[in-house]
């Protein structure tokens, strides 16, 4: 059984930029979402067909852990869906797609340090998190085996109850789990399995100690929850019950080898 769906209302006018042409969309719920596209099969190797499946299943492992990362659901546009534009004439692509909540203000990178707008507990969280799913493009460039940008990481500017302007940290795009969205049955070997995680800059800075609580969450996380962010998704995000298993098998694996094993070491988190 397939979870409710909310339904676009509005494509709004702003957009948000990036090569997945991805749109903020207002829904029947009264919220309104980032929305990435699930590719057909005919554009699918532009992301990866399993794009949308990523995200999905990222979004709610992401609550289990606690880490940094604003929740998602399916979502549902339709070729009626209004445009806030009305001479836009961008083609929709109806049928059902994913949609990551939208705070208010705006995101932004930052030159920065990212660290001095994060908690600890927020960093270390989030880099277990990244290990635990094998997570491509946070890092978004790499000089030999050393990670050397900050990708996929924003900065949120929002105003809180009070009306104070705040800074939240938060990861998007995660796609890129279980090292990007083209993966098969077979992506999930154990070379995979025991595969350190390099880590992006701003959290190079982290120590075991800080990590550890994160890791060994990992070892008390319950079977039947992990495998149930797995189900419930649309029969058109063409995920077939064999790759299912294959991922959910792999990550459960994955979380037990990194809570018992995980180390912090200058550039990564590896499994000693």
């Amino acid at each position: 059984m397939m979870d409710a769906v909310v339904t676009a209302t509005l494509i709004l006018r702003e957009r948000p930029g990036g090569t997945s042409q991805t749109r903020f969309v207002c829904f029947d719920d009264g919220f309104s979402r980032l929305v990435k596209w699930n590719w057909s099969s005919d554009d699918a190797s532009f992301h990866g067909a399993h794009s949308c499946y990523n995200e999905l299943v990222a979004s709610r492992i992401a609550q289990l852990l606690r880490a940094p990362v604003l929740p998602g659901a399916i979502v549902n546009v339709g070729r009626d869906t209004a445009f806030e534009d009305p001479s836009e004439a961008s083609p929709l692509r109806p049928g059902l797609h994913f949609g990551a909540d939208r705070l208010a203000g705006r995101d932004f990178k930052t030159r920065e340090r990212i660290e001095c707008y994060a908690t600890v507990d927020e960093l270390a969280s989030a880099a277990v998190f990244l290990a635990w799913l094998k997570i491509a493009d946070i890092a978004t460039s790499v000089k030999g085996s050393e990670a050397t940008q900050d990708g996929g990481v924003f900065l949120r500017s929002i105003v809180d109850a009070s009306g104070h302007r705040a800074l939240r940290y938060v990861l998007v795009d995660l796609e890129g789990a279980f090292k990007g969205a083209k993966w098969n049955r077979d992506t999930f070997n154990e070379q995979m399995l025991n595969e350190e995680q390099l880590l992006p800059p701003h959290m190079k800075g982290l120590e075991q100690a800080q990590l550890d609580p994160h890791l060994q969450a990992l070892l008390h996380l319950d079977e039947a929850a992990i495998r149930g962010c797995f189900a419930s998704y649309p029969e058109e995000w063409s995920v077939t019950q064999a790759e299912r298993l294959a991922a959910e098998d792999w990550t459960i694996q994955r979380a037990r080898l990194l809570g018992k094993c995980g180390r912090k070491t200058p550039r990564s988190i590896s499994v000693a």
